[in-house]
């Protein structure tokens, strides 16, 4: 029997109803019977022309996706009848009875086509790139130049991928994408237990439902939490047209620390060019003329529905990842979740000034660490190369730096020494060196960026791999911080990294003005030379230009 309160998701080849059941908000139903905990496959057919787009000549209910741009989706699945043929499944909505929100609540015959239109938002489908490839439904790339632009024109997130090969040369896949690689490589010939129980994956801020659809598409059971009634709409409907909607069960609740309570999801503006993934908690991602709505949802902890084996989470949810670890401690504690693919964004919360919050974030990852996970950096130039280079399924996955528990434990004090400045209202830069620019008012990011510590090696956000598991493919090496934990405070520049900035950005591409603030070296002496010249004597002297020195010494 579960703990009270919590959900069992117990089955093999059919997915639980048990988070996919719901009153329309997206609250759990609790007191509910183990052996109704099951829907099966749906093979339903829905054969009509109810759709205003029916008997035009071609099939507009978004299959079969053509290899090539994207095409527009008019009809719901099944309402295409005579140009489509019957449609045998879900239709989007028949599992889950979804309702998106009080003042937008979709009609009993509504299908999520029908629902996006409705609500002015266009719906294309793209053929992705992966291995298996599947059909994901994304909207005008103008309108969204993040997930949407992604997918149009690469395939894939996070980069895209593109087929290789010739008419004498078998063609194979090669994924840019390696967050995506590095899903296919914890989940394929994994989801299928020896026992026959399917794997469960977790995705948490889910969008249109790429990670989501990919691991229902390697055979694992998903649960995925969106609380955007307009996304969960395309992931419904893309559940449905890749026949995996018996896999997705999918919650409208957003997942936190919390669990009962409710959270205020900001959604920015659409159709006007902003990022529809930016959507988040409180708005921390959204910039005041991005604005476009705000709701109130339900919110639900991890610990609070779950206590069985989570072969992957996923979490990307705007600088929210570290209250989503911090309402799975108990799943943690107890070496449940075996793997995690987080984003991590101090970015957001050094530009709201929440110090808290910024706290939070390398203190879970230190949490991580502690429980036993060995953490690998997915860099920007390994995950989000550029140019893009090419890494086929049957290569190596890259070997990652690792993420040290000592270099968290700079980036916690740099932390605490940013809120105590704040608090005191002072600046800890030496005096000398205020009179040149970026070190004037310890406004620059990447004045809280020890260079011992994580947060050195990446600019607003990056992404992390965790894993519990010896897997052979998740290869670590080295330190991702800028300089070595060893490395002589006294030396500005990266003793084992030369010519790479704070961010691990060469420092070819830092501007004078801010080469020697990033620990590069001056080469415009006009610019930088008596910045550079004072900073030397000062390091000379035994003083330093900011407070770190005196914070290393805690630890």
């Amino acid at each position: 029997m579960s703990p009270p309160g919590l959900i069992a998701v117990q089955h093999r080849t059919q997915i639980s109803a048990a988070l996919a059941s719901s009153q329309g908000d997206g609250t759990a139903v609790s007191g509910v019977s183990m052996q109704n905990l099951h829907i099966a496959v749906s093979r339903e057919q829905h054969c009509s022309d109810t759709c205003h787009k029916a008997r035009d000549g071609k099939c507009d209910e978004g299959r079969p996706c053509i290899k090539g741009p994207s095409s527009v989706v008019s009809c719901d699945l099944g309402t295409d009848c005579t140009d489509c043929g019957a449609w045998t499944g879900s239709n989007g909505f028949s599992a889950q009875q979804e309702t998106f929100s009080p003042s937008k609540a979709r009609t009993p015959a509504e299908g999520p086509i029908s629902y996006i239109l409705r609500h002015d938002a266009v719906i294309r489908v793209k053929e992705t790139i992966t291995l298996p490839s599947f059909t994901q439904p994304i909207t005008n790339h103008a309108n969204d130049p993040d997930v949407s632009a992604m997918l149009e024109h690469y395939g894939a997130m996070e980069g895209g991928g593109h087929t290789e090969g010739s008419a004498l040369v078998t063609p194979r896949k090669v994924m840019r994408d390696k967050a995506a690689h590095a899903v296919y490589e914890v989940l394929n010939g994994r989801c299928v237990k020896p026992d026959g129980e399917r794997a469960l994956v977790l995705n948490v801020g889910a969008n249109f439902g790429y990670y989501a659809l990919y691991a229902a598409m390697l055979g694992c059971r998903v649960v995925a939490w969106e609380p955007v009634p307009l996304f969960r709409a395309f992931l419904m409907y893309s559940a449905a047209l890749n026949n995996v909607s018996h896999l997705v069960s999918v919650r409208g609740a957003a997942v936190g620390r919390t669990h009962g309570s409710t959270l205020n999801i900001t959604i920015p503006k659409l159709n006007v060019g902003t990022y529809w993934g930016l959507a988040s908690v409180d708005g921390n991602n959204v910039l005041s003329h991005e604005v476009g709505e705000a709701i109130s949802v339900p919110s639900e902890s991890l610990d609070g529905v779950l206590a069985e084996e989570v072969r992957l989470l996923i979490a990307d949810v705007e600088g929210w990842e570290a209250e989503v670890t911090a309402g799975a401690e108990k799943l943690i504690a107890a070496g449940k979740i075996l793997n995690m693919l987080l984003e991590h964004s101090p970015g957001v919360h050094e530009r709201l000034g929440g110090i808290d919050a910024l706290l939070l974030q390398p203190t879970q990852l230190a949490n991580l660490v502690s429980a036993g996970y060995r953490i690998g950096h997915l860099r920007q130039a390994v995950s989000t190369p550029w140019p893009p280079t090419s890494l086929g399924y049957d290569r190596p996955f890259p070997t990652l730096e690792s993420v040290l528990l000592a270099s968290l434990q700079h980036d916690i004090a740099a932390a605490r020494m940013l809120k105590e400045q704040k608090e005191a209202g002072t600046c800890g830069v030496h005096e000398k060196m205020k009179r040149f620019g970026p070190w004037a008012t310890c406004g620059e990011w990447a004045y809280g960026a020890h260079p011992k510590g994580f947060r050195s090696s990446f600019g607003f956000n990056t992404n992390i791999w965790a894993t519990l598991e010896p897997l052979p493919m998740m290869a670590l090496k080295g330190n991702a911080s800028l300089f070595e934990q060893d490395q002589d405070m006294k030396v500005w520049t990266a003793e084992l990294r030369p010519n790479v900035s704070t961010g691990h950005l060469p420092c070819s591409s830092i501007g004078a003005g801010h080469a020697v603030f990033f620990h590069c070296k001056c080469i415009i002496p006009q610019v930088c030379g008596e910045e550079e010249r004072i900073l030397q004597e000062l390091l000379d002297s035994g003083e330093y230009p900011t407070p770190f020195a005196v914070f290393e010494a805690d630890l």
